[in-house]
Formats: structure tokens, sequence, C-alpha cells
């Protein structure tokens, strides 16, 4: 590999972590609003709020797993 391909490698090592917080923060809000519009009431925020929780614990297991692994 190249320098300028190892540069770029260790770019998007390090921002992907980044660009998924901000994709997780930008899906609480679509979140946020689908749950106001759809006047389903407390339960429908309940049900797309525990979505999402289950999905970013997916992320954020992953995170823990690697760095015990790498310790």
């Amino acid at each position: 590999m190249t320098e300028s391909q190892e540069q770029l490698n260790e770019l998007i090592t390090q921002a992907t972590p980044f660009l998924i917080v901000g994709l997780i923060v930008f899906m609480v809000f679509v979140v946020f609003s689908l749950a106001r519009q759809s006047q389903g009431g407390k339960m429908a925020y309940l049900v797309l709020s525990l979505a999402l929780l289950l999905g970013t614990s997916g992320y954020v297991a992953k995170l823990v797993i690697e760095y015990f692994l790498s310790v």
C-alpha cells in the first residue's frame, strides 16, 4: 500500500465512530418526529424508541467487545 492509501484508511478508521454517532442522533430526531406526527400516543413513541434502543445497543456492545478484546 502506498502512503496515501494508508492515510486514507487511517482517516476512515478514525472518522467512522463519529459518523455513526451522528447517524444515531439523526435517527433519534426522526423517531421523535415520527412518533409525534403519527399521533399514536405514548405507546407509539415507546415502541419506536425501543426499536431504536435495540439497534444502538448492538453498536455499543460491539464497541465494548472490541475494547475488551484489544486490551
